[in-house]
């Protein structure tokens, strides 16, 4: 019969480091994954609103490529926002993590908080913003928020 001999590589004291490691770092990124961000959160955020005017809050940061596709989504559709930079702004950073903190950009509606650039999400939360009777004349319904 064949004897099945296992190399002397594999029987080493490095061979069962990196599989203890490499098993680690995989129920670490596995447990993280489950552990992410949630996509929003619903609840009632009219406290961070300083007045009336202002609708959306985009919690951002410089060099975050998903806050430059944010910006840029809300300017070339002519939707009104207040940035707050979170490393510019010390008040603007502690209210960032007041709401958890979670990434940015962090997009806050009055009853919805979006973490991260959702397009979907932040379509619809806008869309509810935007009056839906048919008397209101349609220029107002294309009026910056």
């Amino acid at each position: 019969m064949n004897k099945i001999t296992i190399p002397k590589f594999l029987r080493s004291d490095l061979s069962i480091f990196l599989g203890f490691f490499i098993s680690g770092v995989a129920i670490f990124l596995l447990f993280n994954w489950f552990q992410s961000a949630p996509k929003s959160v619903s609840g009632d955020y009219r406290q961070f609103f300083s007045h009336e005017q202002s609708r959306i809050i985009a919690y951002t940061k410089e060099g975050c490529p998903y806050c430059v596709l944010l910006k840029d989504y809300f300017n070339k559709n002519n939707i009104a926002y207040v940035e707050r930079d979170i490393e510019k702004d010390s008040d603007a950073e502690a209210e960032y993590q007041q709401l958890g903190g979670y990434g940015t950009p962090l997009v806050l509606f009055r009853d919805n908080l979006i973490v991260g650039f959702r397009r979907e999400l932040i379509a619809a939360e806008i869309a509810k913003l935007i009056p839906h009777d048919d008397t209101v004349n349609s220029a107002m319904q294309q009026a910056p928020l």
